[in-house]
């Protein structure tokens, strides 16, 4: 038959994506202070480029699909709190591995180890303000184990489980 996701082979890539978003103006990160801005008036707004740099390659042997991605990344301005204050830049790097597995030409299961650690002093591994509101940050690590069934031409059925490896559930962001 038409076997033609089976196949050898080895891919490899470099990608960037070098963006741009409208941030406060009046942004401070060295005081870690915001005043509030008008929405309506672009003057109270500034540009703010931030970058995302890697690598990926892809191993294909018959049935198995092996695969991954290492990226660095820079934000300037990452964001704001509910208090209006600006967090200040932030470098995060992260990787991916995943193994995908042929069973049949409408089943595959895959198998999934992905991370980003987040080099920002401010931001902790787990965390609880005041209110009692989780703040995530620092680093996510999990692993994702799934199945895809092809049910028919441009539709399939997926199911994919996340395991954190932090022991923080990723639906509430509360230990498990």
């Amino acid at each position: 038959g038409l076997d033609f996701w089976r196949a050898v082979s080895l891919e490899t890539g470099v990608f960037g994506w070098f963006g741009k978003s409208e941030v406060p103006a009046t942004a401070d990160p060295v005081a870690g202070t915001i005043t509030p801005v008008d929405l309506t008036d672009t003057s109270t707004f500034s540009n703010d480029y931030f970058r995302r740099i890697g690598v990926d390659a892809r191993v294909k042997y018959f049935d198995l699909d092996l695969y991954g991605s290492v990226f660095w990344a820079h934000d300037p301005f990452p964001g704001i709190d509910q208090n209006f204050i600006a967090a200040s830049p932030t470098d995060h790097v992260g990787f991916f591995v995943e193994a995908d597995y042929m069973w049949k030409p409408w089943i595959m299961t895959f198998l999934r180890y992905e991370q980003v650690k987040i080099f920002n002093p401010d931001l902790q591994t787990f965390a609880v303000d005041a209110n009692g509101t989780v703040i995530s940050g620092g680093e996510q690590s999990r692993i994702v184990p799934g199945v895809v069934f092809q049910i028919r031409q441009n539709m399939h059925l997926s199911s994919e489980v996340y395991y954190d490896l932090r022991n923080v559930s990723p639906a509430t962001g509360y230990p498990e």
